[in-house]
């Protein structure tokens, strides 16, 4: 379904967003692993064990968004922002892997976002991290921001201002 609508709308940018419930932080994700290991089904009821995502693709693919002027601006924020060099081996690393695959031969910028639970999420769970709705919205605009700032001509990832 993503490929189509990749196709369809033909987009310069694109932010996949999942859900991390074990993480207390927005997760800027660096890389996508070819391979899945999940150990429970998905929605579908798939569940790989030890496979690639692709047989034949590259080990890893790398997000092409400025990570570090997204994480910045996060920061400047005081929002709770990480840069992680894991998107798991499950649907939201088959997601970026294929995602990063498609785009690999386009100026498209992408990478994947993942969010910590709501608090709502964590009820009956104590110790479990969350992020209000509101926050996480707020966040999610902010990086929007900077996605969609002009960027220098020597295509600096820098913040922009």
């Amino acid at each position: 379904m993503l490929q189509a609508e990749l196709e369809r709308h033909a987009p310069n940018t694109v932010l996949c967003l999942g859900e991390s419930g074990g993480r207390g932080k927005i997760s800027l994700e660096h890389a996508a692993l070819n391979w899945a290991d999940a150990r429970i089904p998905d929605h579908a009821g798939a569940q790989p064990r030890d496979v690639k995502v692709l047989e034949r693709g590259p080990n890893a693919l790398f997000s092409t968004l400025p990570n570090r002027a997204l994480e910045a601006r996060l920061k400047t924020l005081e929002l709770p922002v990480e840069i992680s060099y894991s998107a798991g081996t499950y649907v939201c690393n088959a997601l970026f892997y294929n995602l990063m695959n498609w785009l690999e031969e386009t100026d498209v910028q992408a990478g994947f976002v993942h969010l910590p639970y709501l608090p709502k999420q964590t009820l009956g769970k104590p110790g479990k991290p969350s992020l209000a709705l509101e926050t996480t919205i707020w966040a999610l605009e902010e990086m929007i921001r900077v996605l969609a700032a002009p960027t220098a001509p020597d295509s600096s990832r820098a913040l922009p201002k």
